[in-house]
């Protein structure tokens, strides 16, 4: 081996001696906070940490830990943690925050940026709104001894890879901070240890404005960005049957014609997917493909009238979760922010909704 080499190899050495490390008997590693409001400025943070019993090396042993604080200033909260905790506190493994709706009255903005200037905090960060206390959703028991806000983002990634618009604190300060645009986030509810999407958070930049009911999500999702893996149930207008499309992928196209002044947006939507359940006969050769086409007929009209309705409640609520200002922009060089949202609630904007069904399964 030359001087070179060994000279290289004695650097390394001493570098890796060099990183901090954590053990984990030694450290509490914070997974979960939660935000409450308690009265005039005051607030409450609760945070969840695994416990590690020393010794311990199967994650049999592990329990949940939480730690809570009341104080004015995320600051101020932060020490009085610290100061109770028996360990120091790792934030580079927190994946979930928690928000009531009462704490978001003044806007979450400031809540975020105490945790965006932390440079530990990765980016992709889960963010949800939920009913009553937060403080509940760090302490509730899961089935098979998961933390719960592993928990939690588990069942926010599962529900972004199929039915729920992805979003995430870095998307969040996008929206945020984009022209054009608003944010919005998974409103959560919580029965026992049963923790489920419940509709959608939204918010006019970073104040929250109310939400959005769980059956409002596929067509949310359904104009914002298209389904992958979606399921949808309609009833038949002439016989009250239902019939549900499952394995459901759908595309979103937009177009623009008109001016600044009055522009016009037209979305076509187009939805394939598997019929998969129908409370009556679909019959075969003939009457099969007449009642396929009465089928899809009623998913576009039900889809089309229902995207319209969410559409225009968007509007009369001067949001735009859905990106349509930020559209417009991209395809206009003396596009306005002021202007914009002046015109925004009341400009035409135009849907369509294909449907194609490739597919059946079981039919009563």
């Amino acid at each position: 081996m030359t001087i070179k080499h060994l000279s290289l190899l004695i650097c390394i050495v001493i570098l890796t001696g060099c990183v901090p490390t954590s053990i984990v008997e030694e450290v509490n590693y914070m997974k979960g906070k939660a935000y409450d409001y308690v009265d005039g400025d005051n607030f409450k943070t609760t945070i969840s940490i695994p416990i590690y019993p020393k010794g311990e090396k199967t994650s049999g042993g592990i329990e949940n830990g939480t730690i809570s604080a009341i104080g004015k200033t995320s600051e101020e909260i932060e020490e009085m943690i610290d100061y109770e905790s028996p360990r120091p506190i790792e934030d580079g493994h927190l994946n979930t925050v928690l928000f009531s709706e009462e704490i978001l009255d003044n806007g979450i903005m400031d809540f975020l940026d105490s945790l965006t200037r932390n440079p530990q905090i990765g980016r992709t960060v889960q963010l949800a709104v939920v009913k009553g206390e937060a403080a509940p959703y760090m302490k509730f028991q899961t089935k098979g001894n998961i933390q719960p806000p592993d928990f939690i983002y588990d069942v926010l990634s599962h529900a972004m890879e199929e039915s729920f618009p992805r979003t995430n604190i870095h998307k969040f300060l996008y929206q945020y901070y984009g022209k054009g645009m608003d944010p919005f986030l998974p409103f959560l509810t919580l029965t026992g240890d049963r923790v489920k999407i419940d509709g959608i958070a939204l918010f006019d930049k970073d104040r929250y404005v109310g939400r959005l009911p769980y059956r409002m999500i596929f067509i949310f999702k359904m104009l914002s960005e298209g389904h992958v893996n979606g399921a949808y149930r309609v009833t038949m207008k002439d016989s009250n049957d239902d019939v549900l499309i499952e394995t459901i992928s759908s595309s979103i196209k937009r177009a623009f014609k008109g001016s600044i002044e009055n522009p016009v947006v037209s979305i076509t939507v187009d939805v394939k997917g598997v019929m998969e359940e129908a409370h009556f006969p679909i019959g075969s050769g003939e009457k099969r493909g007449a009642n396929i086409k009465k089928i899809e007929k009623q998913f576009e009209e039900t889809l089309q009238k229902r995207g319209l309705e969410l559409i225009k409640q968007l509007q009369q609520k001067k949001i735009d979760p859905l990106s349509i200002g930020n559209y417009i922009r991209s395809r206009m060089r003396d596009w306005n922010k002021e202007k914009w949202e002046t015109i925004y609630p009341e400009m035409e904007i135009q849907l369509k909704v294909n449907v194609s069904i490739t597919g059946t399964g079981v039919s009563e």
